[in-house]
């Protein structure tokens, strides 16, 4: 029989059938045959359609065969129709070439073959496929290259044995496009590729007995819109070297759809796998994997499970509803994870380990019910664009990592918590939102962190929590209407710079840690602004704490805090320093309701400050101490109360407006030098416990108030000197003898005393009492003193024929100022 070779296969359109490239006919008898047939116009077929209505195609086909045909049937006892037989000849004829042999159905219906003997009686080379419309073919091996189409309509089936449909070995490479495979009940799998490449395309797979496919160790297989359902095994499943699907879909009953170790290389392409009872797609050892726009659900086990794959990259994956994991990824390399998305799966949404470097953007890991995501172990993390909620449990979990980098990313209504990460060695997170979560983000045992840019909004517990790491820079960060906004606890340096704490029970928490640096942080409407305790240093630069409900700071054992250039303002309370050494410059505490500096067992340098409409200015607790120099109180209810035990030193400060200036209580002590006081509706100092340590008062103005000193104390004694008092309604309302000095100051236009309160009137020398009538029984008080008109400048300075210029005690000035522009005389040691 003559053997017809040809370049590339007959393709199908339908019903319409054209030759698309030039054939010949192997040999001179049949190529001279072939020629004689066929019209001159035809005999370049390169671009000509063959329609059924070629005749001369036909008689020719019906001429060679005829004679051939009848003898065969007459030896073989087998009645095969005419047409069918003629057709399948053109199909296959029967050799192949270098590109093997193809087959393409010519007829209208599929082939009917009854029985499997037709096709082997007139010894086809190499074998064809045996397959029909309604009939059962059985298995069949193919050992060569081979092409096979069916019809795109009304597919023919083809039905296995036992044995199964069919067979790929010795390195063949077979393509079969538009058929449909069935197994029986007994059929083990239905397709087996031993060793070689199967391309299926446009093609239905049941097996209720087992499995769709085997790929031996080597093979390749390639699926282009394959269905598999009704399979009671693996969909796919063996050690292949290449595996490529393309527009499939797996609607299973039975194990793990594909299984597949030892791969050279995994895709799949726009694939939907459903209700299988083991996993959706398991893959172990291979070397790279790529599933783009798959879809898994509904699997029993995990939906994808990758194992000790050294690349992954993975494209708009879906996994839901899933019986564990969404997707699962381990001992992997470089690992790609771009439009994943893991919603209501039964455990985790995500669960990756032990993997070099991954890189995930636009994740969303949804309503899963334990935790959407955790990654454990893994190198390099670069995390992108990432949406994380409604979790029963919690979004996302990050263990021991080296190095994490999150931008672009959501947490949202997550039941527990939104990010939990443990022992990372770098977590960078930029531009992330953490709102109405059970908690924000917890970070432990970390050793750099730095958060930037990110909103932390309606967390019911703590918004962020931070413990044991060697590093935190936090900045530009937004924290609004939180339970606890940010807590930090045993770090050795944290960095704060333009946050805003606003709306929160706590601002921020640190506790147990070495250096904060805050830098032009704003704390607004928290219940506590900022909460410090165990701390080595604080350095606090241009921050501002307004209108919080509590404390604006409640600071406890911190060994050095400075404050520079801070707002505190119309809080209830201002700054509480319990145990803390601490240095306030050029700050503004004013409106407060309460308090708005106060320190317990502290002590508190300020300077160059205004402390302002405050009901208490400064308040020092039991054994506190405060240094204040150059610092303005103005129109406070009270400008400084000191408590017991402490002690006091107010220098070259302003007291004016208000109450009352300094209220003493049992066994303090105060210096105040150099002050200006004026207008206060009470005493500029008042002593309310029953014993004084000491009061040292020189250099001081105390003008226009209700009076200079009131004490109730009866031991201890007051030294008065170089002062100015004037237009004051009261001076001295004080016990017997508790004055122990009183000299070189001026009384003008103020109430007089009782001089029993001086303990002895040689120490009442070198003041100035002024022509005031009011002095007229002082007689024996003016051998030592003058009673003249100070003859007052501006501002109390002193005009230059003031009596008190040169009228001290070795023409030392009387009072506290000299003429005006004339700096003071320097203090005593």
């Amino acid at each position: 029989m003559a053997r017809i070779c040809s370049k590339r296969l007959w393709e199908s359109n339908h019903s319409q059938l054209r030759w698309i490239e030039h054939g010949n006919v192997c040999g001179p008898v049949a190529t001279a045959a072939f020629k004689a047939v066929m019209p001159v116009e035809n005999r370049r077929i390169g671009s000509t359609p063959i329609h059924s209505r070629n005749t001369y195609f036909k008689f020719w086909l019906q001429y060679s065969f005829h004679n051939f045909m009848n003898t065969l049937a007459s030896k073989s006892r087998i009645i095969v129709p005419l047409n069918a037989v003629l057709a399948f000849l053109l199909m296959i004829m029967v050799n192949s070439c270098s590109m093997g042999t193809r087959f393409k159905n010519l007829l209208n219906a599929p082939v009917d073959l009854v029985t499997v003997h037709a096709l082997d009686s007139v010894s086809i080379v190499p074998d064809v496929v045996r397959f029909s419309g309604v009939g059962e073919n059985g298995h069949h091996t193919f050992l060569s290259d081979t092409r096979i189409l069916g019809r795109h309509k009304d597919r023919p089936m083809w039905q296995a044995n036992e044995r199964g449909a069919l067979t790929v070995s010795s390195g063949a490479r077979v393509r079969i496009l538009d058929f449909n495979f069935r197994g029986a009940a007994s059929t083990d799998t239905l397709i087996i590729v031993e060793d070689g490449t199967l391309l299926l395309e446009n093609c239905d797979i049941w097996n209720p007995g087992g499995s769709g496919i085997y790929l031996g160790k080597g093979s390749a297989l390639l699926l282009k819109n394959v269905r598999f359902s009704q399979v009671k095994e693996h969909a796919i499943y063996g050690e292949p070297g290449v595996v490529r699907l393309e527009d499939c879909r797996m609607d299973l009953g039975g194990n793990t759809a594909i299984l597949a170790d030892s791969t050279g290389l995994f895709e799949a392409h726009r694939v939907q796998v459903s209700g299988t009872m083991g996993r959706g797609i398991e893959l172990n050892g291979c070397n790279e994997v790529w599933l783009d726009s798959v879809d898994v659900e509904d699997s029993f086990e995990d939906g994808v499970h990758i194992n000790d794959c050294r690349y992954v990259l993975l494209e708009h994956l879906k996994t839901a509803k899933n019986g564990r994991n969404g997707l699962t990824v381990s001992n992997s390399g470089l690992s790609g994870f771009m439009g994943v998305s893991a919603v209501g799966n039964l455990v985790s949404g995500l669960a990756v380990s032990d993997i070099d470097t991954l890189k995930m953007t636009r994740v969303e890991l949804i309503g899963n019910a334990d935790q959407g995501g955790i990654l454990q172990r893994v190198g390099r993390v670069r995390l992108a664009d990432m949406v994380i909620g409604h979790n029963a449990v919690i979004g996302l979990v990050l263990e021991a990592c080296e190095q994490v980098d999150m931008r672009y990313s959501t947490f949202q209504a997550n039941l527990k918590l939104g990010l939990q990460a443990d022992a990372l060695g770098s977590f960078n997170m930029s531009m992330v939102s953490f709102l109405h979560n059970g908690a924000g983000l917890r970070v432990q045992s970390s050793d750099t962190l730095h958060i930037s840019r990110s909103i932390l909004k309606e967390n019911k517990g703590d918004a962020i929590h931070l413990s044991d790491g060697e590093s935190l820079t936090f900045t530009g960060n937004t924290l609004i209407n939180n339970v606890n906004a940010l807590k930090v606890k045993n770090f050795a340096q944290t960095n704060l710079d333009s946050n805003e704490f606003s709306g929160n029970d706590l601002g921020m928490d640190l506790r147990l840690s070495g250096h904060l640096d805050s830098h032009a942080n704003i704390w607004d409407h928290n219940k506590v602004g900022l909460h410090l305790s165990e701390v080595y240093a604080v350095k606090s630069i241009d921050d501002r704490w307004v209108q919080n409900s509590d404390h604006a700071v409640e600071s406890m054992s911190v060994a050095d805090f400075v404050l520079q250039g801070a707002i505190i303002r119309h809080n209830r309370n201002g700054i509480l320093f319990n145990d803390v050494s601490s240095k306030a410059e050029d700050c503004w505490i004013d409106t407060n309701a309460g308090f708005g500096l106060k320190g317990l067992n502290s002590n508190v340098a300020i300077s160059n400050s205004h402390l302002r409409q405050n009901v208490t200015a400064l308040e020092l607790g039991d054994g506190s101490g405060a240094r204040i120099t150059q610092c303005i109180f103005k129109e406070n209810l009270l400008s400084v109360l000191s408590d017991a035990n402490s002690d006091l030193s107010l220098s070259f400060s302003t007291i004016e407006g208000g109450g009352s200036g300094l209220v003493m209580e049992d066994y303090a002590q105060a210096e105040i030098i150099s002050n200006y006081i004026d207008n206060l509706d009470g005493y500029a100092v008042e002593i309310s416990g029953p014993n004084i340590q000491s009061v040292y008062m020189r250099q001081n103005v105390v003008a226009n108030s209700g009076g200079i000193i009131k004490s109730k104390s009866r031991n201890g004694r007051a030294e008065i000197e170089n002062n100015t008092f004037a237009g004051n309604t009261q001076s001295f309302k004080m016990e017997k003898g508790t004055i122990g000095a009183l000299d070189h100051n001026i009384f003008h236009a103020t109430g007089s005393f009782d001089l029993d309160i001086v303990a002895d009137l040689d120490d009442v020398q070198w003041n100035c009492f002024g022509a005031d009538t009011s002095y007229s029984g002082y007689e024996a008080l003016r051998a030592h003193n003058m009673f003249l008109d100070p003859k007052f400048g501006e501002n109390y300075f002193l005009t230059a024929e003031s009596p008190c210029l040169n009228g001290g005690n070795g023409g030392q000035l009387i009072g506290a100022l000299g003429v005006q522009g004339i700096s003071r005389p320097k203090l005593k040691p």
